[in-house]
């Protein structure tokens, strides 16, 4: 078996990296597109937690992010306008109809960042200086790395995310997530990429609860990569 688990990566394809670097998108400077809840069901999202239920309640939004650490997310449900925003280490909660305005420090909670990371995309900035990475195996049937990505021990978060990697198309297949007593929380599927400015962007997510129960299932289209989003969407 250990024989096997060395060949794996020589037999799909020859001598791979286990830097994680080599398998990121280096060329990703920019993203924007739109997502579209196609599938929910809430009995099994309810099972990874509440938050990630509601989060289904907005069956589209439109998502903007750019290196290093900028992302918006609009969101509508019914008359009712949801932005939230990061920018560094400060996280910004928006519903003007409310009048909410809500800033937060989040230096010393990263978990609470939304990161390429979410949309099956991996960049430099996220593998070596959000996450701690750590190679665990190539798999055996594709001969994709795979990766433990943990936080650095001063944030006291011992959750954790397994990470599988297209090793051409550098992007996520899959991720596992972790919570903090080694409970596996959710599986995130990422397939059907889309290339355009010679970056690989998945356009179908599916989300499945501890139990490999299908919770969510998601679509992006009118992918924009590298197309110049604007610092003004990510302003305080």
């Amino acid at each position: 078996m250990v024989f096997a688990a060395v060949l794996a990566p020589v037999l799909v394809g020859g001598f791979q990296s286990k830097d994680i670097e080599a398998y990121c998108q280096s060329g990703l400077r920019d993203l924007a597109f739109t997502g579209k809840v196609v599938k929910a069901k809430i009995s099994e999202a309810v099972k990874i937690d509440n938050d990630y239920r509601r989060n289904l309640s907005f069956q589209s939004f439109t998502v903007a992010a750019k290196e290093p650490f900028k992302l918006r997310l609009d969101m509508q449900a019914d008359d009712t306008t949801f932005v939230y925003l990061v920018n560094g280490n400060t996280q910004i909660t928006r519903i003007p109809k409310l009048k909410i305005n809500q800033k937060v420090d989040v230096t010393n909670e990263p978990g609470r960042k939304q990161t390429f990371l979410d949309f099956g995309m991996l960049t430099s900035t996220v593998a070596t200086k959000f996450f701690q990475a750590k190679f665990v195996r190539f798999d055996r049937e594709t001969g994709n790395p795979v990766f433990d990505l943990t936080w650095p021990a001063k944030f006291d978060n011992t959750s954790r995310m397994r990470i599988w990697m297209d090793r051409d198309e550098k992007y996520i297949v899959r991720r596992e997530w972790y919570g903090q007593v080694g409970q596996l929380k959710a599986t995130f599927v990422y397939s059907k990429p889309v290339k355009e400015a010679g970056v690989a962007f998945p356009t179908i997510q599916q989300t499945f609860n501890a139990e490999n129960k299908l919770a969510a299932e998601f679509h992006y289209s009118n992918v924009k990569i590298n197309d110049g989003v604007s610092d003004a969407l990510f302003s305080l």
